[in-house]
C-alpha cells in the first residue's frame, strides 16, 4: 500500500489546520502463468484432444520457433490451421478431456482468475480465442463463453493474451478449451493461469456531504421571535413567491438568527403552532418494507399500469427517504397510474372519534405533462374497516413546488363519532393520450395526520446582512446547539437547541470585526 499526504490550512484566524491522508493500493506486477498439462506443447499433442467439426482444420506441433515468453523459449508450440475458411469450428480440449480439479490447482470457486495463452497469426486476420467449460462431479456446469481478445499490433508477433474469468460458486473443476481463428492459421503457446485471485476493482470512494462543521460566509438572517411555545421556520425565495425552508424549524425564542450559505434575494420566517400527536405510521418513509424494499413499511405501493411508486434515498424533504410517483404514457395511449396508500387500522394505528386533525405532506414537482393529474384523498373508516359515508375529504388536486418542497395541507378535519381508522391515498395519473408528452413525476415526503386544528402560519419580517460563521449537514433526530468564542476558552450560544432534519443549518455573526471561533455541539442523539 502507498500513502498520499496533503496539508490543508484555513486562514490564521481559524487557528486550525487539517491533514488529509489517502491510502491507495500498490499495483502488483503480473506473475508468470502456471501452465496447464503440456501447456507449452513441448511434448507435441500430448494431453490435447483435437476437435475439428464442420470444416477443414489442420493441427500441427512444430518442435521449435515457440514463444520467447516460454520458460523454454523458441521450442515447441501448437497450430490450429483454418486457412481454408470453410466454416465449422476447431478446438483443443486440454488434459485429455478430463476436468482439472480446482483443489489440485489451488483455485477457489466464487473467485476470478486470469487465464492466458501466447498467440500469433501465421496467416489470415482473425486471432484465436479461449474458453473454460466448468464441471461439477465430472458433469458439465456451464461455460465462460468464447472469448476472443483484441489483436495486439498486427497480430503477427508472439504476444501474451489474458482472459479474466470468474469461476462460479458450486463448481469443482473445468476443462481448458483454446479456440481456432476463423479463416486463419494461429500459433499457440504457454497456455496457463495465474493462481492469484483477481481483486474486485477499487471503486472510487462515495463522497458524502461533510458532517463536520464548515467555516462559511453568507447571509445572516435575523428575526424577532415572540412566543416561546411556537416554532420558527426560516425560508428563502428567489422570486418572493416560491419559498423553501432553510434547515429545520427552531422552537421557542432562544434562536434569533441563522446563516444562509446560499444567499437569496428574499427571506421570511414562519411562526407555527406545534403539531399535536401523530396518527399515521412511517409517514416520513424512513423505514423500508422488509419484503418489498422499494416500498415504505406500513404503506401499499400500487399501480394499475405497472409503474409502481418507488422509495428513494437520493432526495427528501427531511431524513433520508421519500416516495417517487412517476408515470409515462407510450405510443398506445393507455392511461398510467401510481399510488401510495395507508390503511391506518390495518397497520396497527387508530384515530380518536370527535378529535380534530390536520392532514399534510410535502411535495416536490419534477414534471407535469399532458393529461397528468395528482390527487390526495382521506376517508374515515369505522371499527369494522368500512368507509363512513359522507365523511370523505374527497379527491383533492395538488401541485408540488418546482425545484423545492411545497407543503400541502387540509385543516380542521373532525373524525366522525364512529371513526376508528383513516384511509390515505396519494396518486398521480395520466389520461388516455398517446405520446411521450403524457407524463408526470412528483416526490412525496412527511405525510402527517396530527391532532389539532392548524392555524395559518404567521410570516415574520426578517432582516439580512453579510455574515460569517459555521454550517453543518444535520442528522435527522439529533439535537444540536451552535456556539462562538473569541478566545477558544469561553463560548457563547449562537442558538438554542434544535433538532436536525437532514438539511444544512448555519449559525454566525455579522461579518467583520475581530476573529471569532465557531462550533456546533451535538447535544443528544435520538435512541435507535
Amino acid at each position: 500500500m502507498s500513502l498520499i499526504h496533503f496539508d490543508l490550512e484555513f486562514d490564521a484566524s481559524m487557528k486550525k489546520a487539517y491533514t488529509l491522508s489517502l491510502l491507495l493500493p500498490t499495483l502488483a506486477l503480473p506473475c508468470a502463468a502456471d501452465l496447464f498439462p503440456n501447456g507449452d506443447f513441448q511434448d507435441g499433442n500430448t494431453s490435447w484432444v483435437e476437435v475439428g467439426v464442420g470444416g477443414t482444420f489442420v493441427f500441427s506441433y512444430p518442435p521449435s520457433g515457440g514463444s520467447p515468453n516460454s520458460a523454454t523459449p523458441d521450442e515447441g508450440f501448437g497450430i490450429i490451421d483454418h486457412s481454408s475458411d470453410n466454416g465449422g469450428f476447431g478446438i483443443w480440449v486440454g488434459n485429455d478431456e478430463t476436468p482439472l480439479l480446482l483443489a489440485d490447482l489451488n483455485l477457489e470457486a466464487g473467485k476470478t482468475y486470469n487465464f492466458s495463452q501466447d498467440m500469433k497469426i501465421l496467416s489470415g486476420s482473425n486471432l484465436g480465442g479461449f474458453k473454460i467449460d466448468f464441471t461439477n462431479g465430472g458433469a458439465g456446469a456451464g461455460t465462460s463463453g468464447e472469448k476472443y481478445p483484441t489483436v495486439i499490433g498486427e497480430g503477427t508477433t508472439w504476444e501474451t493474451y489474458t482472459f479474466e474469468i470468474p469461476i462460479p460458486s458450486g463448481v469443482d473443476g473445468f476443462k481448458v478449451v483454446p479456440l481456432w481463428g476463423p479463416g486463419s492459421s494461429i500459433a499457440f503457446d504457454n497456455i496457463g493461469f495465474d493462481p492469484t485471485p483477481v481483486l474486485p476493482p477499487v471503486e472510487p470512494p462515495v463522497i458524502e456531504p461533510s458532517r463536520e462543521p464548515q467555516l462559511t460566509e453568507g447571509t445572516l438572517v435575523t428575526w424577532i421571535p415572540g412566543d416561546d411555545g411556537k416554532f420558527y421556520q426560516p425560508q428563502s425565495s428567489q422570486d418572493d413567491t416560491t419559498w423553501a425552508d432553510l434547515g429545520p424549524a427552531f422552537f421557542g425564542t432562544d434562536t434569533t438568527t441563522i446563516l444562509d450559505p446560499n444567499s437569496a434575494p428574499f427571506y421570511r420566517v414562519l411562526e407555527k403552532k406545534p403539531a399535536g400527536e401523530q396518527a399515521l405510521i412511517n409517514g416520513d418513509f424512513e423505514n423500508a418494507d422488509i419484503n418489498a424494499p422499494n416500498c415504505p413499511e406500513s404503506w401499499a405501493c400500487l399501480s394499475t399500469s405497472g409503474q409502481f411508486p418507488t422509495r428513494i434515498e437520493t432526495d427528501s424533504f427531511s431524513g433520508s427517504a421519500s416516495i417517487r410517483l412517476a408515470v409515462q404514457n407510450d405510443g398506445g395511449g393507455a392511461p398510467k397510474q401510481a399510488e401510495i396508500q395507508q390503511n391506518l387500522g390495518a397497520v396497527g394505528g387508530f384515530v380518536t372519534p370527535g378529535e380534530t386533525y390536520t392532514f399534510s405532506f410535502r411535495a416536490k414537482q419534477i414534471s407535469s405533462g399532458v393529461s397528468y393529474v395528482q390527487n390526495y384523498r382521506l376517508q374515515w373508516f369505522d371499527d369494522g374497516g368500512a368507509p363512513i359515508n359522507g365523511a370523505d375529504v374527497g379527491f383533492n388536486a395538488f401541485s408540488g413546488g418546482e425545484g423545492s418542497w411545497a407543503e400541502i395541507s387540509a385543516a380542521n378535519l373532525v373524525a366522525p363519532p364512529q371513526a376508528a381508522s383513516v384511509f390515505i391515498q396519494i396518486f398521480g395519473a395520466t389520461g388516455a393520450v398517446a405520446g411521450d408528452a403524457a407524463k408526470g413525476e412528483v416526490l412525496i415526503d412527511n405525510v402527517s395526520l396530527s391532532i389539532g386544528a392548524a392555524t395559518q402560519p404567521t410570516a415574520l419580517a426578517a432582516t439580512t446582512g453579510p455574515g460569517i460563521g459555521v454550517t453543518l449537514l444535520t442528522k435527522t433526530g439529533v439535537t444540536y446547539k451552535a456556539q462562538q468564542s473569541e478566545d477558544l476558552e469561553t463560548y457563547e450560544d449562537l442558538s438554542g437547541t434544535f433538532t436536525g432534519n437532514g438539511q444544512v443549518v448555519g449559525a454566525g455573526i455579522p461579518d467583520g470585526g475581530p476573529s471569532h471561533f465557531f462550533r456546533i455541539l451535538k447535544v443528544e442523539e435520538e435512541a435507535n
